[in-house]
């Protein structure tokens, strides 16, 4: 019994020699041909944002910003201002107490408590560039939009004094030259029904005009 146990710690010696005693190319060699599992490739998707007055990737911009293009809009149901505060991360949009056109936009806590049409807002809305300076009727519908921007903390550097909570970008699709129609209606109970449509159509001097039509 003895002698087969110092057979079995014989062999047992003779087989370590003999693995280490093998080359690390050797081992290099046995492990490259092996086929391992395939990659996986994932590619970011660039979005171009306008948040320094410029077009830059938004992986780039030193801003927090949030980016929601069109098809996130359609997505996630957003048809009016005020549904922006159920998707942008630190952003409430309510309706104004004095009337529903109005919105109350809160960024980080800033707002404007007092809901005059007197008072400015505390966060800039713009659209397309253009600022909207009060409260009452920012409650605008989505439609044909190419993205909404949305930057939060002070943008008083680019966007004027009033954006100390913060800016809300409004960027609409620009015409093209080529001839498209887009249709989409809604319905629900109580015999609601809304509809828009959205004619692009080519000028003569170039560019193309776009007309939106809507029947709520």
């Amino acid at each position: 019994m003895a002698d087969a146990r110092s057979f079995m710690r014989f062999s047992t010696g003779l087989a370590v020699v003999a693995a280490l005693a093998v080359p690390p190319a050797s081992w290099a060699q046995a492990a490259k041909g092996k086929k391992g599992a395939p990659r996986m490739e994932t590619e970011i998707e660039e979005i171009t944002v306008v948040a320094q007055k410029r077009e830059e990737n938004i992986q780039e911009v030193p801003i927090s910003v949030t980016a929601l293009t069109s098809e996130t809009l359609q997505a996630k149901g957003v048809s009016e201002l005020i549904d922006i505060g159920k998707t942008a991360p630190n952003v409430r949009i309510e309706a104004n107490v004095s009337g529903s056109s109005g919105t109350v936009v809160s960024i980080r806590g800033l707002t404007q408590a007092n809901t005059s049409p007197a008072f400015q807002p505390a966060a800039g809305l713009y659209v397309d560039g253009v600022y909207l300076a009060r409260q009452l009727g920012s409650n605008l519908d989505l439609e044909d939009l190419e993205r909404v921007e949305v930057l939060r903390g002070p943008q008083g550097t680019l966007y004027g004094r009033n954006t100390i909570a913060g800016a809300a970008n409004l960027i609409t699709n620009k015409p093209t030259e080529e001839r498209s129609i887009t249709v989409r209606t809604e319905g629900g109970n109580f015999d609601y029904f809304k509809g828009r449509v959205t004619l692009n159509a080519p000028v003569e001097r170039g560019g193309g005009q776009r007309l939106r039509i809507e029947d709520c």
